[in-house]
């Protein structure tokens, strides 16, 4: 059986809480809490006898029913609930592992699966990151010792086009091996074997840190110019340019900040704040490869230069 730590508490219950909350009712979390210290399962199947039994009080299940609803996992409850909220215009969080090694594999599934995720796994990884850009998760688990390519690669090809974040679940444990992935663009670094729910704590706070739709929007506008974060793409007038990582994150900065001069400082320190590490004179390169992506679709001059103080748009 596995127990979960005090510190774990408020994450697991904010990864649960949020898809039936208002539904199954603050009964149903209450007993769910309570029965956390003492174990993860425990708790889930104390907390689906009181959600059961919440329903049968209110005569939405027959006793006979609940009776046999009571001895189901509470994964299979939750999932009830699950398809409620997809009713109501909330899908569930989209994983995609990427683990060669089919117990794992099967293993991180079915924990996801119960924790209410949608989750996709590769078993193919001819092309993975193809296949993980096509997809278009809202997080990928990823191993590092795959066949063909190195989970390493997998993660640079995937950040060359994508933000999606990333947590390398794998054996390895050399500090190395860490730093390394984390530099490559990685969120997290998972070690193997690892306890579920630490797994899943790490995934909630990832998902909360880098979250999408939230505030940032996805197309920032300026003159008539449009700047498709999605499809690292600038458009005007009908015709697009694509962008490069670095040329996107370059643009963005400046849209967030248009009309307003930024700093070739402030700007590089923007870029490693965002796993682009460049220094002074490859930014001066970017913004000329910029400036002649921008003139082909007619926006001249859309990059101003104050001397001594930076860029502008």
């Amino acid at each position: 059986m596995r127990s979960i730590s005090g510190s774990h508490h408020a994450l697991l219950h904010d990864l649960i809480a949020h898809v039936y909350d208002n539904w199954a009712g603050t009964e149903t979390i209450a007993v769910f809490q309570e029965n956390l210290g003492r174990d993860f399962y425990q708790a889930r199947r104390e907390a689906g006898k009181a959600y059961t039994a919440r329903l049968e009080s209110r005569g939405v299940v027959t006793a006979e029913e609940a009776a046999y609803w009571k001895k189901l996992d509470w994964g299979i409850v939750l999932k009830k609930s699950l398809c409620h909220n997809r009713s109501k215009g909330e899908p569930a969080m989209h994983i995609l592992i990427i683990e060669d090694e089919p117990a794992i594999r099967q293993e991180l599934k079915l924990l996801l699966e119960n924790a209410l995720y949608q989750v996709t796994a590769l078993e193919d990884f001819e092309d993975a990151a193809k296949e993980a850009l096509a997809l278009d998760p809202d997080l990928v688990l990823l191993d590092l010792n795959l066949p063909g390519e190195s989970g390493f690669d997998i993660c640079t090809r995937i950040r060359f086009a994508s933000e999606v974040p990333i947590i390398f679940v794998t054996s390895r444990t050399d500090s190395m091996d860490e730093l390394t992935g984390l530099m490559k663009g990685g969120d997290d670094y998972i070690t193997k074997p690892f306890q579920a729910p630490i797994l899943l704590a790490h995934i909630a706070a990832v998902l909360k840190r880098t979250a999408r739709g939230g505030t940032e929007l996805s197309k920032l506008t300026h003159k008539e110019a449009e700047l498709d974060i999605a499809r690292g793409s600038i458009s005007y007038r009908g015709q697009t340019v694509e962008l490069t990582k670095n040329e996107l994150k370059i643009m963005h900065c400046l849209f967030l900040n248009k009309e307003k001069i930024v700093s070739r400082a402030n700007l590089i320190e923007y870029l490693w704040d965002n796993q682009v590490f460049i220094d002074d004179n490859t930014l001066s390169v970017n913004i000329t490869r910029i400036r002649t992506k921008l003139e082909l679709v007619g926006l001249h001059d859309f990059i101003g230069t104050k001397r001594g103080l930076g860029y502008y748009i």
